[in-house]
């Protein structure tokens, strides 16, 4: 697996940071579900046809106790 993590007012700038692959399993995320339904949205307009988003975003996740990492930058 591979991790990008793009705010989303660079995510369009950073699009070096995106697969190759068009048809790579792609799941976006943020606190609320908000920016990732938006950043979703983007992909699909450059062509990503596998992309989802997190439904209500980090928040949700933690609070249905699912697990958390800590992200090590590389």
């Amino acid at each position: 697996s591979n991790w990008s993590f793009i705010p989303l007012e660079e995510f369009v700038n950073q699009r070096s940071a995106w697969p190759t692959d068009k048809t790579a399993e792609i799941v976006v995320y943020c606190g609320s579900g908000h920016r990732s339904t938006m950043a979703m949205t983007m992909l699909w307009s450059y062509g990503y046809i596998n992309v989802l988003s997190l439904k209500g975003g980090f928040a949700a996740w933690t609070d249905a106790g699912y697990p958390v990492g800590a992200y090590v930058a590389p």
